[in-house]
């Protein structure tokens, strides 16, 4: 199939098989970029949590203390144990303990001044992490913290009441601390996704984002539109 272009998200991204590394790549690209550009002494860093659901529903999430640096033969059962207990019948996969990546913009590698979400699936579905990433929004917002959310992603629920927000294929939002105003950049099927701002700390401004530039350099680099196919 030979290669085309297209301007902004081809929707065949949001299929399972794509979407997970398509949202691992995204946040890198924005972590470059955002790096070459921050003055200083502005630092980004890629961080990760961990959502744990207990018994009665409720969701916390959690910083991982360790970072394990080399494989595991069998989950939960060291080499030199295997000999000493019966074998499990199967394995399941638990869907609600997969860690989360996100940006923090950081000012002297101390003070968090805002952070970057690049929406999952999850994180609109009511059933597995909506209220849980809501309760975290809020409560970075109530810490005078910067929001930058980008939801690429056609499918799942919007916490926005407004008509406008719920219809757009595409919507990045920024919530600046202490106001009262979210602004926000819609963008649907054949448009170029915004350039937007990402906050820091006043009266430093802010640095542009071009989310456009950051997907056609996705888009070249990984050739994946040569897999996906025209837009229907």
């Amino acid at each position: 199939m030979e290669q085309y272009t297209i301007q902004g998200m081809h929707p065949g991204l949001e299929a399972s098989k794509y979407s997970r590394g398509f949202h691992t790549v995204l946040l890198s690209q924005i972590f470059f970029w955002l790096s070459e550009r921050l003055p200083e002494p502005y630092t980004a860093m890629v961080q990760s949590n961990l959502s744990l659901t207990n018994a009665s529903g409720k969701t916390q999430r959690y910083e991982p203390d360790v970072h394990i640096t080399q494989p595991i033969g069998s989950p939960g059962l060291s080499q030199a144990s295997t000999g000493k207990f019966t074998q499990p019948s199967f394995a399941v996969e638990l869907a609600d303990m997969k860690p989360t990546p996100y940006l923090e913009i950081r000012r002297e590698s101390e003070e968090i001044i805002t952070t970057i979400e690049v929406l999952s699936p999850g994180n609109k579905d009511r059933k597995t992490g909506f209220d849980a990433f809501r309760e975290k929004q809020d409560m970075l917002a109530r810490n005078g913290i910067h929001l930058v959310e980008i939801d690429l992603l056609q499918k799942g629920r919007r916490r926005w009441l407004n008509a406008r927000a719920k219809e757009a294929a595409y919507l990045t939002d920024v919530y600046w601390a202490g106001s009262q105003i979210v602004q926000m950049w819609e963008s649907n099927l054949g448009e170029p996704l915004p350039t937007i701002p990402i906050p820091l700390q006043f009266p430093d401004g802010e640095v542009p984002l071009d989310l456009e530039a950051i997907i056609q350099t996705y888009y070249q680099r990984s050739g994946i539109l040569k897999r996906l196919g025209p837009v229907a």
